[in-house]
């Protein structure tokens, strides 16, 4: 029986791991492969010997093969509400946790500030609102939203400007 070699690469180094990582398989012997992406990363693709984005991916052992994964960085939205309320993202981000969110590069995502019951969103603060304009994300951004208590809050008519949803591309 005719033996075949297959190894694995990782791109970047450190995006994730490649199960298994290499071997000698008989010829026809099927090799099931897994990308697993590091936290904060995601499999973007196979490439070399095999080219394509199923994950895991079935290879069928008729040649010595070198096979890449791809991994991609996402881009990481960390936020802090202050008082009641919440911050909805849009599109749903690829990965969520207590205080932050990511996702995939070049993502146009629409922050919004929700108001809790009997509260009143006040303004944006951080990487993200500058003076009512938008910035772009880099890898890391943070935002921080404040609201009020309605019977509490003072008159925010002059604050209307920074209300309700601010857009970046991440």
């Amino acid at each position: 029986i005719r033996t075949y070699t297959l190894s694995t690469t990782v791109a970047p180094a450190g995006g994730g791991t490649v199960t298994p990582a290499a071997g000698t398989y008989d010829s026809g012997e099927h090799v099931m492969l897994t990308a697993v992406p590091r936290l904060g990363w995601r499999f973007k693709e196979w490439q070399d010997s095999i080219i394509g984005t199923t994950n895991p991916v079935d290879v069928t052992m008729n040649a010595n093969k070198s096979i890449t994964a791809l991994f991609e960085a996402l881009k990481t939205l960390t936020y802090t509400v202050h008082g009641a309320g919440a911050m909805q993202f849009n599109p749903v981000p690829f990965e969520s946790g207590q205080g932050y969110c990511r996702f995939l590069p070049n993502t146009a995502v629409t922050l919004t500030a929700v108001p809790g019951a009997d509260s009143v969103f006040d303004y944006w603060w951080g990487d993200y609102a500058d003076g009512g304009d938008v910035r772009p994300f880099g890898r890391h951004q943070g935002v921080v939203l404040h609201f009020y208590e309605a019977s509490a809050a003072p008159s925010l008519a002059h604050r209307q400007e920074f209300q309700g949803a601010h857009e970046a591309t991440i």
